[in-house]
């Protein structure tokens, strides 16, 4: 299973449809720049950080195209990135990723709620906080770097009775929230449910 923005999928091939499906419509909801970002990720020869994601034309044909913090954009192989994804043997790992990340936004529940009840004028049971800039990934992944750990470090337990992941070692949590708090960037309100980090 891969898990990419808020959708899953059981096989490459699944993958590369949904992708050429989103460059036929031509437009990019937000749901769909987080699934490219996802895939984005294991580009082989990316330049930097990407900012934004859009579609385009290159040389007459309609592509996916990458808008670097920088400024600077370029065209860029949505099948190459997904070639470069792990094997199946991989999307375990990624799974697993994908439960560190849930529990390290409910870790850092306090700094999203507050943001929540400064912004929503719906009933905030409807919306959920989502991180735009920097992501959650490329904040937790710098806060992975800071001490020197990997994903796979991170052990998240299902604590009876609670709903969803917990960061299991104390001491990890404590020092990702205080992470979180001097690295986070710019937040945002979506519907419930349409994305996980």
């Amino acid at each position: 299973m891969y898990f990419l923005g808020s959708r899953k999928f059981h096989s490459k091939r699944e993958i590369v449809l949904a992708g050429r499906r989103i460059r036929e419509l031509g437009t990019l909801t937000f749901e769909d720049v987080c699934f490219v970002r996802d895939v984005f990720a294991f580009h082989p020869t990316k330049r930097g950080r990407a900012d934004t994601f859009f579609v385009g034309r290159d040389q007459g044909s309609v592509c996916f195209f990458v808008r670097y913090e920088d400024g600077s954009e370029e065209a860029f192989s949505f099948r190459c990135c997904v070639e470069h994804m792990p094997g199946l043997f991989g999307a375990k790992q990624q799974a697993h990723k994908q439960k560190v990340l849930n529990a390290a936004k409910r870790a850092a529940k306090k700094v999203l709620l507050q943001f929540k009840n400064s912004q929503s004028e719906e009933d905030p049971k409807k919306t959920e906080v989502q991180h735009v800039n920097p992501t959650l990934v490329e904040i937790f992944e710098g806060f992975l770097q800071s001490r020197n750990l990997k994903f796979s470090q991170i052990e998240v337990e299902n604590a009876f009775g609670i709903e969803g992941f917990h960061i299991k070692d104390n001491s990890v949590k404590e020092a990702w929230i205080e992470y979180h708090k001097d690295h986070v960037g710019i937040l945002t309100l979506v519907t419930k449910g349409r994305l996980n980090v």
